[in-house]
Parts: structure tokens; sequence; C-alpha cells
């Protein structure tokens, strides 16, 4: 930094940042400094939070710290350099960067007045959810929509319900009975819920990935024909409208990822085959996750808004994040249409056949 403040240097980080038009440029740029995937992957969570450029500008800033100030700028110099953005160089040296790019603490400050706004919105659209049929008093049609979470022992299920719960209440509650991590299970299914009208499903762990257990166990519980009550007894269950798959791609799993994602993969045939609409994946701890193409089968064959990657807070370790309630927010209204959607397919065949049976 030698001839410039530590102000002047973020203003030159915030000009790059706002100037970084694409995903693509700002991974280039990140690879080419040495910044861990798993920090790009979040600068475009962050980028997509609505400021187009926050993400990228905290990359840069959390890389800079790192560096030596008399070397920082030449490193980020040739970075640019050797991604063809030579454009900002020429108008870093030039010094435009320091003159129409606002203070470091307003960036900041309207960053966070901008995610408070979003926070709210999403709070307020969660809180104010009902079906318009039930509004309209149509009492063949749910009034709650029930998101089911499924997955393996330790996948972190209980504490994405416990997730889903803080970032809206903003009181953590051990409500899905997380367990220690020697211990992590949940023996029954536990319904929390977040709304009058939005509940979530957390079910019994997988015992395994034999995807004979999707027909034989899961569809059926996603139907509402079986459930297990706390005496591991089968019993009547109720319907699931947005199947979840919770997958702790980072942790070790007592099966081989090729076989997880081939499980998945046929799950999500079956929900497509139920309820025409494909299965939501939550994929947890993002910070642990290598890049996508370590996972191109599940990334390829669900559309990409089916496929989440969430960072659950934990009994041990809920300090309010912003940037995290709004991704699992996000994440929570998506499930909500997906469940809703899905209901108004079950309604059509159910409408479809009632006149079937009219006419016959």
């Amino acid at each position: 930094m030698s001839s410039r403040s530590e102000q002047d240097f973020w203003r030159v980080l915030t000009h790059i940042a706002e100037n970084m038009k694409t995903d693509e440029e700002t991974e280039k740029l990140g690879l080419e400094l040495g910044i861990p995937q798993y920090d790009i992957d979040g600068s475009r969570v962050a980028n997509r939070h609505g400021i187009v450029y926050e993400g990228t500008f905290n990359m840069l800033k959390k890389w800079s710290r790192l560096q030596h100030q008399e070397t920082s700028l030449r490193i980020l110099r040739q970075a640019l350099e050797r991604v063809g953005r030579i454009d900002l160089c020429e108008s870093m040296d030039r010094g435009e960067s320091t003159s129409s790019i606002p203070d470091v603490a307003e960036t900041e400050s309207s960053a966070l007045k901008n995610h408070r706004e979003e926070l709210d919105k999403l709070k307020d659209y969660l809180q104010n959810y009902r079906q318009i049929e039930c509004i309209n008093n149509d009492k063949a049609r749910p009034e709650v929509v029930h998101i089911g979470l499924y997955g393996e022992k330790g996948s972190g299920k209980s504490a994405l319900a416990n997730s889903l719960k803080f970032a809206f209440t903003g009181t953590y509650d051990d409500c899905a009975n997380e367990m220690p991590m020697h211990l992590e299970a949940t023996r029954y299914k536990q319904r929390i819920r977040i709304t009058e009208h939005i509940h979530i499903i957390d079910s019994r762990e997988m015992r395994d990935v034999d995807v004979r257990q999707i027909s034989d166990d899961i569809i059926p519980q996603i139907c509402g024909k079986r459930g297990v009550d706390d005496h591991n007894r089968v019993t009547g269950g109720i319907v699931i409208h947005c199947p979840v798959f919770v997958w702790n791609f980072a942790k070790p799993s007592f099966c081989p990822q090729e076989a997880m994602t081939e499980f998945i993969i046929n799950l999500d045939s079956a929900v497509l085959d139920h309820y025409g609409r494909h299965l939501m994946v939550a994929i947890i701890h993002e910070k642990e996750l290598q890049p996508r193409e370590d996972f191109p089968a599940v990334s390829a064959l669900l559309p990409k808004d089916h496929v989440w990657m969430l960072k659950n807070y934990t009994l041990d370790n809920h300090e309010h994040n912003d940037e995290k309630n709004i991704a699992i927010l996000k994440f929570l209204k998506k499930c909500v249409n997906v469940g809703e959607r899905n209901i108004d397919f079950e309604m059509e065949k159910r409408n479809e056949k009632e006149l079937s049976w009219y006419h016959s």
C-alpha cells in the first residue's frame, strides 16, 4: 500500500469488485490471487443478495489482510493483467478509483441496511404465508406445507431444522433434538413449527443407501402412508409436500460418495414420478466443500435452484449472521414454493380422478 492509506486501498478494492461483472471473472481473479475456492463460492452467494459486488469486495478485503502492505498492490495488479482486466490496472494508476467510489464505511453500512431489509422481507413473506385456496376456504386443500428432511446419520438434518427455526425467530432452540457429534442420530420423526402454515418434519436417519429403501420406506412416508413414532412402530404419517435430502458432502460417510450420488439420483427420480417436480437437496457445511465439479451428477441432473449449499447453525455455534440467515430463509422460501406447487399437482390429480369417475 506504500503510497496509499488503508482507506484508499479499500476504495481500490471496492472499485475492482464493482467492475467484476460476472461470477466467472470473480473466480478467475480469486484463483490468480490464490484465494480458497470456498471463499470464492461464498463471494458468489453474497453477490446474489442484492449488492452485486459486496461478496467480491469482502473476498478481496480478506485476501489483502493476509498480504504484506508493500507487495499487495503489485500482486493485485499482476493478477488483474493475467485475467484480462488491464483496464482496472490503468484506472488504479490514474487514481480514478478514489474519486467516485463510496467510502468503505458507507459501503458496509449500506450493505448492512440492505441485508436487514432483505431479511425483513423474507420473514414477512414467511410469517404471512398462507395458501390462497385456504384463504378461499377450500376445505380439501391442506393448510400447512410440510417440508420433510431426509438423510443419513450425522448429515445435519436436525441442525438444519434448528437453523431454519433460528434464522426465522432469532432464538436458538434445540427443537429438533440435535445430538452430540458421537451420538448424532434422529431416532424418530419430529415436527418443528416455523409458522402456523409452515412445518418442518425431521425424519429418522437413513439406515443405508440401498435404493430399495426409497420405494419401501421413503416414498410411503412422503405419501403419508407410514411414519415412525418414538417406539419405532409403523403408524400413519403425514404427507410431505416438499422432500429435502440433506447431504453433508464433506463429512466421512458410511458409503462412498458415488453410492450416495446414485441414491440421490434414484430418490429424485421417484419424487419426480410422484410430484412431477424434482427433489430439493441441501448440501451442508459450504466452507468445507470442494468446487461443484466434485459432485457433477447431482448438480447436472437436478435444476440449479434445487441444489443448495448451506452453513448450519449449531447448539455450540449460533452467533447471528445476516448473510447466513438470508441464505437459509431463501432456501426455506424455495421449499415452501416447491411444496405449494406439489400440492397443486396433487389437487389436479385428485380433480382429474373425480372428473373421470363422474363421467364413467
